[in-house]
């Protein structure tokens, strides 16, 4: 007869502030963390300054619903191809190559900006390719977290990835608006 304590009655582990921080102490983890809160901030950057610039340049509300039309569509697709692609050639290659073109795509995207007055297919082809690698980016994103942290620290590592990427996009946007302001 089992125990009161047997295996198939555990008593649940007591949750603790500190160990929601525990797979902070996994360096790889750390990194991912780090790299994807200021990478999240960046992004909720660009969703504040391209509508900006469209709109306070005559690019009009039709314009800017094409561009970011777009870029969903494009998300989507890269976001369907992304997990198959993360399987075939490792997440962390994946997210390295997707990040390098997202940054030339940016500075691309602003030296355009500084001409003032871009034509719309010029900002349609770079925001499809920004949404096509940003969706390239997603699953493989989204499959490092299980493949650096335990079973243990899963929960918690997933939490702080997601809390991470609110607080990122919050920041991100007032950020934003002081910018743009």
């Amino acid at each position: 007869m089992p125990g009161p304590l047997s295996n198939k009655h555990q008593a649940p582990k007591l949750f603790s502030i500190r160990s929601m921080f525990v797979p902070l102490h996994n360096r790889n983890f750390s990194l991912l963390f780090g790299g994807q809160l200021i990478s999240n901030i960046g992004d909720a950057l660009y969703y504040v300054a391209l509508p900006w610039f469209m709109l306070s340049n005559g690019g009009g509300a039709q314009a800017l619903g094409i561009v970011l039309g777009v870029f969903g569509v494009a998300r989507i697709g890269g976001t369907l191809l992304g997990g198959a692609l993360s399987d075939k050639l490792q997440p962390r290659r994946v997210m390295f190559v997707t990040d390098i073109m997202r940054m030339v795509l940016m500075a691309f995207l602003s030296f355009l900006m500084f001409q003032r007055h871009p034509m719309l297919w010029s900002l349609c082809l770079v925001s499809a390719l920004l949404g096509f690698f940003g969706g390239l980016f997603l699953p493989a994103s989204m499959s490092m977290v299980p493949s650096l942290l335990d079973g243990d620290e899963l929960q918690a590592g997933n939490s702080l990835m997601n809390s991470a990427t609110q607080l990122a996009s919050a920041a991100g946007l007032g950020m934003a608006g002081i910018v743009v302001a």
